[in-house]
């Protein structure tokens, strides 16, 4: 809703494997989101996957135009125009400089990750973690805010204590009463605290 307001409704949400669907004309009109897994772009080998992959679908968004010297180029397929920019999914996104919204950032965070991201050249990479890995932290939400949001799954039960000790003991013995409620409904749960 919050795009479909700033883009006047232009907005379209589409699955990677409905890429080959957009035109320049479409990405010209309209706000598009594509929901992709890491998995569709994070490989070592680009050729091993789809979006890599030169594709006459996309001429449109290469021809007759001028483009910048840094898209990839065919090479692990020496019949399709070798050497020349592949007209690629991932090639596209690198003309658009897309913003790359990654769930569970806490994943791509390897050299490999760090790779793909170069590939596809974002303007900005916003990344959701409940467990970040660095301290670049621009909005932070507690539990309690996420779930008056509804935003939380699972139910979570909050309790204040007046010191550490005082948690550790509720902890412990929330943790007993788990315990004993999987073990009386003979389920193969161990409740654990951290």
């Amino acid at each position: 809703m919050a795009l479909e307001a700033a883009f006047g409704g232009n907005v379209r949400v589409l699955g990677i494997d409905e890429r080959r669907q957009i035109t320049p004309q479409d990405l010209a009109t309209a706000a598009h989101v594509f929901v992709a897994t890491v998995q569709a772009f994070r490989v070592a080998q680009a050729a091993q996957r789809n979006v890599y992959r030169d594709d006459e679908n996309y001429e449109p968004f290469f021809k007759g135009r001028a483009l910048p010297d840094d898209l990839m180029r065919n090479e692990a397929d020496a019949t399709v125009r070798p050497g020349e920019v592949s007209w690629s999914f991932a090639n596209i996104m690198r003309l658009v400089r897309p913003v790359m919204i990654v769930d569970e950032a806490q994943n791509f965070v390897t050299g490999l990750s760090e790779t793909t991201g170069a590939r596809l050249n974002p303007s900005a990479i916003i990344e959701f973690t409940a467990t970040p890995v660095r301290s670049n932290v621009i909005v932070s939400a507690t539990a309690d805010e996420l779930k008056t949001e509804q935003m939380v799954k699972l139910p979570i039960h909050l309790t204040q204590h007046t010191g550490w000790e005082a948690a550790i003991v509720h902890a412990l013995q929330q943790r007993a009463g788990l315990a004993t409620t999987a073990r009386d409904a003979n389920e193969p749960i161990r409740p654990i605290a951290l």
